[in-house]
């Protein structure tokens, strides 16, 4: 009886010191910290009621920690890219072929439609042919938030819309790639000017200074990419085709014959002197050149000929020998 006691007593025991064991473990920092951490790996923090203020900056600095870990696991190019470059990069082009009843007067619009939703007019050039008629072609860059807008009101000045077409071109994959590109480029050129830091000999010196301006070649190249696709993606480009409506033209002063006159006489002088040039051309150059083939051409004839008339002269004779 007194052994069952002492067995019961001693199991009894046994659980309280387990059961103080946990308390005292639960209640322990570093039970709490593994208890924040977890949350923290999986991306979920704790609300700032439920966390004090001292244990708020230990889970803080445990997820910087974290972060850093994954940061040196992760390669450079995945841990570079920015939340800026997730935007959709977009490139947007238009082309209009509009007739217009006034050539000017349609540019001068297109100019003030540009002008006003902050564009400005890119290139421009213009010409008019012998009936007076003007054609012409204008490049408008317009912010690309106003595309469609500039598009609807540019096509408001044509009395007719012979073509229009839009393009879009999606470069925001292109976009990221550079920018981890440059962000590698940046790291490696930091790299190497460390290392210019703790190099003793000349000839290391001259080697990591060659790769560093090698790094930096290289990002000044894609930094010229980026910048120009920037400036593709936030200034959208209109090429405007212009041609003056035949049936509005104004016909009044077209016919000039005064001018035909002058034109047809100078084109006829013109014709008469390379005549002349030429006439002159054969008396000087090409007549002296065939002088002398052409006697080498009459002296061989004549020597043919006669060689010609004495075999004959000598088959004739056979025959009467033989008569």
């Amino acid at each position: 009886m007194k052994s069952k006691t002492k067995k019961i007593l001693v199991a009894l025991a046994l659980l309280i010191l387990l059961f103080i064991g946990y308390k005292l473990f639960s209640s322990s920092p570093t039970a709490q910290n593994s208890s924040r951490e977890e949350p923290i790996a999986k991306g979920i923090s704790p609300s700032p009621e439920a966390v004090p203020e001292s244990e708020s900056s230990m889970a803080f600095s445990s997820q910087e920690r974290f972060s850093a870990s994954r940061k040196q696991s992760q390669p450079a190019a995945d841990s570079s890219v920015p939340a800026s470059a997730q935007d959709k990069k977009i490139i947007k082009n238009g082309n209009l072929y509009l007739k217009v009843s006034k050539i000017d007067q349609a540019a001068r619009e297109i100019t003030v439609i540009a002008q006003t939703n902050g564009g400005e007019i890119s290139s421009s050039s213009f010409s008019e042919n012998t009936r007076g008629q003007k054609s012409g072609t204008l490049v408008v860059r317009i912010p690309s938030n106003k595309f469609e807008t500039v598009i609807e009101a540019v096509k408001k000045t044509a009395s007719q819309i012979t073509d229009e077409s839009t393009t879009s071109r999606d470069v925001t994959e292109e976009y990221i790639d550079l920018e981890a590109q440059l962000k590698n480029k940046q790291a490696e050129e930091q790299s190497f000017v460390r290392i210019l830091g703790q190099a003793g000999a000349i000839k290391d010196i001259l080697e990591v200074t060659r790769e560093i301006a090698r790094a930096r070649g290289e990002i000044e190249r894609l930094q010229g990419k980026i910048k120009y696709l920037e400036s593709q993606v936030s200034m959208s480009t209109i090429s405007i085709s212009l041609s003056q409506d035949s049936q509005i033209t104004p016909q009044k002063n077209n016919w000039r014959p005064y001018q035909v006159f002058k034109n047809s006489l100078s084109t006829l002088i013109k014709k008469i002197q390379n005549f002349i040039d030429r006439l002159i051309f054969v008396v000087i150059v090409v007549i002296p050149v065939l002088i002398p083939y052409t006697l080498s051409f009459l002296i061989a004839c004549w020597i043919i000929k006669k060689i010609y008339r004495k075999i004959k002269g000598k088959d004739s004779s056979v025959d009467k020998s033989k008569k």
